[in-house]
């Protein structure tokens, strides 16, 4: 299943990369990590949007975690985001993603995710946006301490954005619950402010964090959480 997941991931990027109207970013910053690794960590990474027509968008998303002391490593994680959505109707999208994750430090080798569901608008106003998502995640774990797990996942996300002059604010709060263990669930917070700085320069602060009810065999902390600083440069 994961090689079938793959190859649709580089297949999907390798058209949208040959489209010259993709708005591209890098980022540069510092990671502080608590839970299960506590330290200062260097963060990096790359992201394109591409709207090819005025029904479908493509968001591609990859970072890097990356800290050693002396010759030990001391965190190291990788992460891939893809999405892909189609408006239905007025305010209304599809939507599809696949996900990579890994994580040795939090005891994940290799995590592999695809989903689908739908997208509403629920609140427009001025210079606010909430959208909410609410889909099916099929998700395979590839463990450090424990043997391949396959689970089937509902998911609801909700999305905030508010802009002021050329700055933001964005939150988003998912919710995921596997639909054959009721112990079984996650929820992600993510919230960044970003500032511009001059010309494609911004900077952005941010936090995530992270709840996993049943975390991988070996894990202490059921809470892991990031506070950002980095510096994104748009092109």
């Amino acid at each position: 299943m994961n090689k079938i997941i793959f190859l649709i991931f580089i297949t999907s990027i390798s058209f949208t990369l040959l489209d010259a109207s993709l708005i591209k970013k890098l980022k540069f910053g510092v990671v502080n990590t608590t839970g299960n690794t506590k330290n200062l960590t260097l963060n990096g990474g790359f992201g394109f949007s591409n709207k090819e027509s005025e029904d479908i968008k493509t968001i591609f998303k990859v970072d890097v975690l990356y800290s050693q002391n002396r010759d030990t490593k001391t965190n190291e994680r990788y992460r891939v985001k893809f999405d892909k959505s189609h408006n239905i109707v007025e305010k209304i999208i599809s939507y599809s993603e696949i996900n990579y994750l890994q994580n040795r430090f939090q005891g994940y080798r290799h995590q592999y995710s695809i989903g689908l569901g739908v997208q509403r608008e629920v609140v427009e106003f001025l210079n606010n946006l909430i959208k909410a998502r609410i889909g099916l995640i099929y998700r395979e774990n590839n463990l450090i301490n424990q043997d391949r797990e396959e689970f089937l996942y509902t998911t609801v996300k909700f999305k905030y954005k508010y802009r002021f002059n050329k700055n933001r604010f964005k939150s988003e709060i998912e919710l995921l619950q596997n639909s054959e263990d009721s112990k079984d669930f996650e929820s992600n917070l993510d919230v960044g402010f970003t500032f511009f700085i001059v010309g494609n320069l911004s900077f952005k602060t941010g936090f995530e964090m992270t709840f996993d009810n049943l975390p991988p065999l070996g894990q202490i902390n059921k809470i892991d959480t990031m506070t950002k600083i980095e510096f994104v440069y748009k092109f």
